[in-house]
């Protein structure tokens, strides 16, 4: 079962349960046998010229993923720039180095990685 735009409050892993609570309904405690968390984390678009034009990709989706795969099998280009240096920019930096891309990673945040702990990110 799926919830959309449903907040966790707490997370009991002794009792394998949640605590979770919608907009409009009052808490509830969800059992579970596995758990995935799934942040919702919605892609920016930065207010920059050249940001609509072909070539330029905001990736949320595997559907967004799949765009891109069908433009480097058409347009076989050498760089990628890649903005956001978050889990997804860095995995599809990954992806595009292995496709023989040339890649440069820009990010905003003093480290790569910025959700994580700034130890982990800034090595």
């Amino acid at each position: 079962r799926v919830r959309l735009n449903t907040r966790a409050l707490a997370i009991d892993p002794a009792s394998h349960t949640v605590r979770v609570q919608t907009e409009s309904q009052a808490p509830e405690t969800v059992p579970y046998d596995k758990l995935v968390i799934g942040t919702g984390a919605e892609p920016i678009r930065p207010p920059i010229p050249g940001v609509d034009h072909p070539g330029v990709f905001l990736l949320h989706s595997m559907a967004d993923s799949f765009r891109v795969a069908a433009y480097l099998d058409t347009h076989q280009p050498q760089r990628a720039l890649i903005i956001g240096a978050g889990y997804i920019g860095l995995e599809m930096a990954d992806a595009l180095r292995h496709r023989g891309l040339a890649v440069t990673v820009a990010e905003q945040a003093p480290a790569v990685l910025p959700t994580i702990d700034p130890d982990l990110g800034g090595r």
